[in-house]
């Protein structure tokens, strides 16, 4: 009965792996479908962002200038808060 079932392991192995690497595929592929719409609506808000610093300074501070220090704040405040930062965002929003 031992050798039945490694023989059998053997068989399904290939098997195994190809559903792995099919899971990890739709993975990935999934990942990159939801960054999209992320990606396109972070950008609108960035423009309006830079539109926004330039036309309230008259020119003084480029919307490229506004739109590279407001990303790098969020960074930061991304990297050293992580969720507990989003937890606090939302809740003085609610507020």
């Amino acid at each position: 009965m031992h050798a039945a079932a490694s023989s059998l392991r053997h068989c399904l192995a290939p098997m195994a792996t190809a559903a792995l690497q099919v899971a990890h595929s739709l993975r990935i592929g999934s990942f990159l479908a939801l960054q999209l719409p992320i990606f396109t609506y972070l950008i609108t808000q960035f423009q309006a962002l830079g539109t926004e610093v330039r036309t309230f300074t008259s020119g003084g501070i480029s919307a490229t200038t506004a739109v590279l220090v407001a990303a790098g704040i969020l960074l930061v405040c991304d990297l050293l808060g992580g969720m507990r930062a989003v937890a606090y965002t939302g809740a003085c929003q609610q507020a």
